[in-house]
């Protein structure tokens, strides 16, 4: 069998038949999935699996019959819709000052889609969900059952299109070229389980860099260092969101969720998200010994090059020390 003849299109419909099927010959009129996975079966969408399977990222929500409605991470959704016809912005409660008040409008937009979908929402099946979520819908008097059930029901038999990727697993036959800009996002579990959230861009091959590539590199070496260089103990995150570095309009469209995220054993609290976007933690002040991530991706809709840079720094008492030693790319600088 050849993989090239795979139909995603019937994959997807397949996939979301057998769900359904198993909803029905278990009586369970509403599921509300978070698993990856899940995710996945019921609309073929995915989007950064790794940090969706630990964090409450995005979710579906899923009725006997009917298309699925797919939360997503604002930043995925042009990516999902690709798969999904009915892809809607997530509401996350984490990494929130008051992540039960966050969770109460996740909670509502979530049971109206439901609604929407013509199940009842007095009992819903779900796979996996944070305290803030479930207590949002105990306040709504939903009912919560384990979705276990169906969901391995329903991926226990393979289609018969998932069987043509089993019989054979290639990766993309587009291989890098001299000139081509590679960016790795570490996302390392490392000693004891801390994270090391480290970026760096390559340029391929051993040629010198377009100008595209140099100036879109050098704009945010540039933004990185100087946000860097404002993280001190005593600063509040909306204070520091306000004080940023501005990134190139041209890059706005695209621009990475955050600017500064928390680290430890996962990504963690606090946030400070770009000035034009809503506050996760605005009154949380920085102290000495937190660990950050600083982060920026920079490109343009509809380039062919894009950078990704970011350094894990620990608060000190005077600003910040990074913690990765590993070079910026030379050419790309020069």
């Amino acid at each position: 069998m050849d993989v090239l003849a795979l139909d995603v299109e019937r994959l997807r419909r397949e996939r979301l038949d057998r769900l359904q099927r198993a909803m029905a010959e278990q009586d369970v009129e509403a599921c509300l999935l978070f698993h990856e996975p899940n995710i996945r079966y019921a609309t073929g969408a995915t989007a950064m699996p790794v940090y969706a399977m630990s964090t409450f990222a995005r979710c579906v929500v899923v009725a006997q019959r009917g298309t699925p409605i797919l939360f997503e991470h604002p930043n995925s959704m042009h990516r999902s819709l690709l798969r999904t016809p009915d892809v809607r912005p997530m509401h996350a409660w984490e990494f929130f000052d008051d992540p039960g008040a966050e969770a109460d409008v996740w909670a509502d937009l979530a049971l109206d889609a439901l609604r929407e979908l013509g199940a009842g929402v007095e009992v819903v099946a779900v796979d996996r969900l944070g305290t803030p979520g479930f207590l949002a819908l105990a306040r709504r008097g939903v009912a919560i059952v384990d979705a276990a059930p169906v969901t391995q029901r329903a991926r226990q038999v393979k289609t018969a299109q998932e069987l043509l990727p089993l019989d054979r697993a290639e990766a993309t036959d587009r291989r890098l070229e001299d000139g081509d800009l590679v960016f790795v996002d570490t996302d390392t579990v490392g000693i004891e389980g801390m994270f090391s959230c480290v970026s760096r861009t390559f340029l391929a091959g051993g040629g010198p860099p377009t100008r595209e590539q140099a100036d879109v590199y050098r704009a945010a070496h540039a933004w990185l260092t100087e946000m860097e260089a404002l993280i001190r103990p005593g600063i509040a995150c909306a204070d520091l969101a306000a004080v940023s570095p501005a990134i190139p309009a041209r890059f706005h469209a695209q621009r990475y969720e955050c600017m500064v995220h928390g680290i430890g054993l996962e990504e963690e609290n606090p946030s400070v998200c770009h000035p034009s976007d809503p506050q996760s933690n605005p009154e949380t002040v920085l102290e000495r010994d937190m660990a950050l991530v600083v982060e920026i991706f920079a490109g343009e809709i509809g380039s062919a090059h894009g950078v990704k840079l970011g350094d894990q720094v620990v608060v000190t008492g005077e600003g910040c020390r990074v913690l990765c030693p590993y070079p910026y790319s030379a050419p790309l600088l020069d």
